[in-house]
């Protein structure tokens, strides 16, 4: 049995015959090239006997380059950030980690220009401190009257190598939170942390008069923060995440967010202390009609 030769974009042949065994099979080697090349190339085995008939079969050489992780990443992106007031200052930030989830300091991280009328970032790069945090300080604007209900958002890129990493921070515009027939309630507030990775679930119930809004929904923010919905307020990574933001919500009126404590070390460094953060209904308006709170208690024993 013979092997024809392959381009060496896809590798090579070692033994160009083989003599087939006691079962009738010819093995051949194959080494694929030092640089990978998508796609693929057929190769012929063929046979020639002494008469010069020749059978063939064509196997294919399947080449597709396999995906490196990247070294670095960015994650727990404070988003979204809703604002309810004019010049409320808040923070925006991400954290660089290393493929074991490790916060990596000395990083450079950029953030795009926020649209006109939607305030202003403090600083275009920021870099990362021991954590492997990186911190923006985003001020709302003078007056929210001409954007109430809108949203913007603001780009945070790293870059290794050759590829430039981001991630999306939406900064949702609402009016401060006046009266109106709309309330959330919390059954479980304060949640009181005692283990890394401790998991908990938060209910919150939307109420209009009294009643519970049956179809109640959560926010999505593939591409826009929706209206009509209820969403949570980003958490500081030392206390924590919401790691389901859309949330999951049945039919009794409650959405439920699947909550995970920080690593034992980052809650070492907020031991005994307390982080309200609120979950908001934002109406079909744009407007925010209800907010509740939620209080983690950190407790490490």
């Amino acid at each position: 049995m013979y092997a024809k030769a392959l381009p060496p974009a896809f590798g090579y042949i070692l033994n160009a015959s083989a003599i087939t065994d006691g079962s009738g099979y010819a093995t051949f080697t194959y080494i694929a090239a030092a640089t990978l090349t998508d796609g693929t190339e057929p190769l012929e085995l063929y046979h020639e006997d002494g008469s010069g008939v020749r059978v063939n079969t064509i196997v294919d050489i399947n080449v597709s380059e396999a995906s490196v992780p990247l070294e670095l990443n960015l994650t727990n992106e404070t988003t979204p950030i809703i604002i309810t007031a004019p010049n409320q200052v808040e923070e925006i930030s991400v954290y660089v980690v290393d493929l074991a989830s490790i916060g990596q300091s000395g990083e450079e991280v950029s953030i795009s220009t926020i649209a006109a009328g939607y305030g202003s970032v403090n600083s275009a790069i920021a870099t990362t401190d021991v954590a492997g945090k990186a911190i923006f300080t985003y001020t709302a604007p003078e007056s929210l009257e001409d954007i109430n209900g809108t949203s913007e958002s603001v780009i945070l890129s790293l870059t290794v190598g050759d590829e430039v990493i981001t991630r999306t921070v939406w900064v949702q515009i609402a009016p401060e939170v006046e009266a109106s027939d709309y309330n959330l309630t919390n059954a479980r507030t304060p949640i009181t942390i005692t283990a890394a990775a401790q998991p908990e679930v938060i209910d919150i119930q939307l109420v209009y008069g009294g009643l519970p809004v049956i179809d109640v929904r959560p926010c999505t923010t593939d591409n826009t923060v929706t209206v009509d919905c209820v969403i949570p307020e980003s958490i500081p990574r030392e206390y924590g995440r919401i790691t389901d933001v859309a949330g999951s919500p049945l039919v009794d009126g409650y959405i439920y967010y699947d909550y995970e404590a920080a690593t034992y070390a980052e809650l070492l460094d907020v031991n005994d202390t307390n982080h309200t953060f609120s979950i908001y209904y934002i109406d079909a308006d744009g407007n925010v009609a209800a907010d509740g709170n939620v209080t983690l208690e950190i407790r490490l024993p």
